[in-house]
């Protein structure tokens, strides 16, 4: 596992799977949540900070697999892809900097998809 700081937690954390009534951005990647598409309503306290985000189902994914390499620690969506990439920077196993360069990859490919 990388260095990433898993000792600090949120005061507050809720998560729920919604359906989008309305068009949303996924915080994780940038790209779109269209009406009728499921994704994962984020609101956090950390530090006094209040977020309060949305995840699309891709990132979810991506966010729930780095949790699990990383003992269950989650980030907000909004942080995922910096703590990929720091991660990513960090780690000296090939097989883990493969698995979040791929990670990476999806994220900006989605926020890329969005763009056009």
């Amino acid at each position: 596992m990388c260095d990433i700081d898993t000792d600090s937690y949120s005061e507050l954390w809720s998560e729920s799977e919604v359906k989008a009534r309305k068009p949303h951005r996924c915080d994780c990647c940038g790209g779109p949540i269209l009406p009728g598409q499921k994704y994962t309503k984020h609101f956090s306290k950390f530090e006094g900070e209040i977020t309060s985000e949305k995840c699309c189902a891709e990132c979810f994914i991506d966010r729930s697999e780095f949790s699990k390499a990383h003992e269950y620690w989650t980030p907000s969506p909004g942080c995922t892809k910096d703590m990929v990439d720091e991660c990513l920077r960090e780690r000296e196993s090939l097989p883990m900097m493969l698995k979040w360069a791929r990670t990476l990859k999806r994220m900006e490919k989605r926020k890329q998809a969005a763009a056009a």
